[in-house]
């Protein structure tokens, strides 16, 4: 990478894919040789996830699916009942590549909790307390270190191609939540509101919020900095990722 990271700098990056399969690559600036395999951990440590690259520019594009024949209708037909949403659910449209969602069904084991998500998942990584991931593969129990999946947990979802993925919470969100020193990754269950009002509930200093926004693209919340700040307001159920700066934990009401 150059420059290399200077463990503050923002800069702009250059990687030599000489060599690379096609595939899916997690790319850790930290790590001088830039290393990258399909399945394998790189962890962020302490670099901001905007600094952090996921691209897919070698993965060949999905097939271009085959016209299907659509049957005529008989002249009389009989009316067929139709699957109405409940007025809880929650759809997020999940794009092909890596996505950041809140899972909002009720605690239980991974497959069954991803099971709607269909075939297209191919990996699962959340990020824990002590700043590292566990992840979850498909078929590959021997490396994943997920077995179970907790109501308003945020996770990042690799997908093969896109979808909708309709949820319906399991009760009622906690309405306050604990932030540990260094990078947090939460499921906002708060009211949409602007994004100074949804952060005034937090008790602790914070340095950064991040939300991937439509397109993969991270926008972010900078405390006092609008010059960088390109994120207005946080919807409910959002998940985002934010860096507490002090020593201690904090805590965060959502609607103080």
């Amino acid at each position: 990478a150059n420059p290399p990271y200077s463990g503050g700098v923002l800069g702009r990056y250059t990687l030599d894919v000489t060599g690379l399969a096609p595939g899916n690559y997690l790319l850790d600036l930290t790590d001088p040789t830039l290393t990258g395999s399909d399945a394998v951990e790189h962890r962020p440590n302490e670099v901001p996830p905007a600094w952090i690259a996921v691209d897919e520019p070698c993965s060949p594009m999905p097939p271009t699916p085959s016209p299907t024949a659509t049957a005529t209708p008989s002249p009389t037909p009989s009316p067929t009942a139709t699957a109405t949403p409940s007025p809880t659910a929650v759809t997020t449209h999940l794009e092909a590549g890596w996505n950041h969602v809140c899972y909002l069904g009720p605690s239980q084991p991974i497959q069954q909790a991803l099971a709607d998500v269909g075939d297209g998942l191919l990996a699962v990584y959340r990020l824990g307390p002590g700043q590292g991931y566990d992840k979850w593969f498909p078929d590959r129990p021997g490396v994943s270190t997920i077995t179970n999946v907790d109501s308003y947990q945020a996770l990042f979802l690799l997908i093969a191609s896109s979808l909708p993925w309709t949820q319906e919470p399991a009760g009622p969100p906690a309405d306050a939540i604990t932030l540990v020193p260094g990078w947090n990754s939460v499921c906002y269950t708060g009211q949409t509101k602007d994004v100074e009002l949804a952060t005034a509930g937090i008790s602790g200093e914070f340095g950064v919020l991040y939300v991937l926004g439509p397109g993969q693209t991270w926008q972010r919340f900078v405390p006092g900095r609008p010059d960088v700040t390109d994120l207005a307001a946080l919807t409910q159920f959002r998940p985002l990722l934010i860096l507490l700066t002090q020593q201690g934990d904090a805590q965060w009401a959502f609607d103080p």
